[in-house]
C-alpha cells in the first residue's frame, strides 16, 4: 500500500466494469429477444468494440491513485479526449 490517503481510489473503476457488464447483458438479451438478424461475425466485432471503447473510458478512474500519488507521470500526450471527458463529468 502506497499510503492510507489512496485506500479505495480504484474502487470506482472496480465498480464501473461490474455496471458495464450488466448493462452489457442487458442489451445483449434486448438483441436476442429482437426479431433483427445479426451475424456472429458482427457481434465479435461489437462486442470488441465496446470492450476496447469501454476499457480506454474507464482506465483514468483506476490511474487515479498512481497519478495522485507520484508514482507515474499524469500526462504522456499535451491532450487526452479521455481526461477531457472525465474533467467535464467531474466539474458537473
Amino acid at each position: 500500500m502506497v499510503g492510507k490517503k489512496y485506500a479505495g481510489l480504484s474502487f470506482p473503476f472496480f465498480l464501473s466494469q461490474a455496471v458495464a457488464i450488466t448493462l452489457e447483458d442487458a442489451i445483449l438479451a434486448l438483441a436476442k429477444k429482437s426479431a433483427i438478424p445479426v451475424s456472429d461475425t458482427l457481434a465479435q466485432l461489437v462486442g470488441y468494440s465496446w470492450v476496447i471503447f469501454w476499457f480506454n473510458l474507464s482506465l483514468p478512474w483506476y490511474l487515479r491513485w498512481p497519478v495522485n500519488a507520484g508514482i507515474i507521470q499524469p500526462a504522456i500526450l499535451p491532450f487526452s479526449p479521455i481526461r477531457a471527458v472525465i474533467g467535464s463529468l467531474e466539474q458537473a
